[in-house]
């Protein structure tokens, strides 16, 4: 079940657009997947847990202000609030010992608490087209990445910041651009213990900076 409240506005004499959402979502029977040893073989297996409930709920916060018609800038606000109410699973599933009990104090996966992204794009007029210089900052709250919160599993606060200038005709564009220009690294891992295997650690780690052009043409 899922339930949402809005408002939406531009005001300002077509300055300002502010966009206000509250949203809260019920899960029942929901399904959890994760990565575990398998006794039986001695080897991983994917398995999956049935939540009996959880609940999400938050906030989200757009913002738009246009200065002029060469610089607009934007700011982004999210809240959530990500619980079990009910989920009993073997918290301890690679001790050999199959005992299922109270999980909900648990927290889901991938649910930052607070995110935040601003940013802004200046137009310059340059001949038949326009110099656009965009750029956006994104900052995530500290997130679960494993079902079982494991210590390898939480990943810190992490941010993004990419940045992009172009040059924009009436059916071209060339577009020279960066990403995650602060090069952080962000590591996520899913460590497994299976009896009779040594312990190791499955994981990923983000793009790093990258830089690169983008040339456009619409026929």
């Amino acid at each position: 079940d899922s339930y949402e409240i809005g408002y939406k506005s531009i005001m300002f004499d077509d300055s300002l657009r502010l966009n206000l959402t509250a949203f809260y979502n019920e899960f029942d029977d929901k399904q959890e997947q994760s990565v575990q040893a398998d006794p039986d073989t001695n080897t991983v297996a994917t398995t999956f847990d049935n939540a009996a409930s959880a609940t999400y709920w938050g906030i989200e916060v757009e913002t738009e202000y246009v200065f002029n018609q060469y610089l607009r800038v934007f700011l982004n606000y999210g809240y959530l609030d990500a619980e079990y109410d009910e989920f009993e699973t073997d918290i301890n599933a690679n001790d050999g010992l199959d005992i299922v009990e109270d999980a909900s104090f648990l927290t889901p996966r991938r649910a930052p608490e607070n995110t935040v992204g601003v940013g802004g794009t200046v137009t310059i007029p340059l001949g038949p087209g326009d110099i656009e210089i965009y750029t956006k900052y994104t900052w995530i709250d500290e997130q679960e990445t494993t079902l079982l919160n494991t210590p390898l599993g939480l990943v810190d606060s992490q941010e993004d910041l990419t940045a992009s200038i172009g040059y924009y005709g009436e059916n071209y564009s060339l577009v020279v651009f960066g990403r995650n220009l602060t090069d952080e690294e962000v590591e996520t891992f899913t460590s497994i213990d299976a009896p009779g295997l040594p312990l190791f650690a499955v994981g990923t780690v983000n793009r790093p900076r990258t830089w690169g052009a983008q040339l456009t043409y619409e026929f």
